[in-house]
């Protein structure tokens, strides 16, 4: 949800946006090439030669995704996700505006999503919100470009201003559907509210 928004506000047609939405869908693929063993495990246990296997998922992603020419647009943000303004990302250690739009904004999403959501290899480890958004403020200028990082704090604001409204929507429903449903007395009479 959070790339679609940002790809809107960042002026991208809708087939831009709708291939970013299936990058941001697909952009895990790859890791049907990486062993279930090493996959779940946890970072500071892995050595290079492993450390290369796991960071080649988005290499084999790219390429599956270059194989399905309706998804072939996508292939680009998949292959590019995991790199960073300053340089150090991988595979290919590309920075700046050599990184494309559409990877920027599925790398701050997909990395905001991992740290805040439990996962295997480190059980209970999970970020609440407030440091995951505190720690994506710190990479500003290193990993996230300041457009991107804005665009993904007005994304991250808007999607829960909706959830908030939604809830309360519901709970106002609920409300009224129970207010409807009582039968007030006028005169003696039973009548059914309107």
């Amino acid at each position: 949800r959070y790339v679609v928004l940002m790809a809107r506000w960042r002026g991208m047609s809708s087939s831009q946006t709708r291939n970013l939405e299936y990058a941001a869908l697909l952009h895990g693929i790859g890791k049907v090439s990486v062993p279930y063993g090493l996959l779940n495990s946890p970072a500071c246990l892995i050595g290079p030669a492993e450390r290369f296997v796991l960071r080649d998922y988005v290499r084999v992603g790219a390429a599956i995704l270059d194989a399905i020419p309706i998804l072939s647009p996508a292939a680009d943000a998949v292959r590019y996700h995991h790199e960073y303004v300053d340089g150090s990302g991988y595979p290919f250690g590309r920075y700046g505006k050599d990184i494309p739009a559409n990877a920027q904004i599925l790398g701050i999403a997909s990395e905001y999503v991992a740290m805040t959501t439990p996962r295997l290899y480190r059980a209970g480890l999970a970020l609440t919100l407030s440091e995951a958004d505190s720690y994506l403020r710190v990479q500003v200028g290193r990993r996230y470009s300041a457009r991107v990082a804005s665009l993904f704090f007005r994304a991250k604001a808007t999607e829960r201003l909706r959830l908030a409204l939604l809830r309360w929507g519901h709970f106002a429903f609920h409300i009224v559907s129970k207010l409807m449903s009582r039968r007030p007395r006028i005169g003696g009479v039973s009548r059914r509210v309107l």
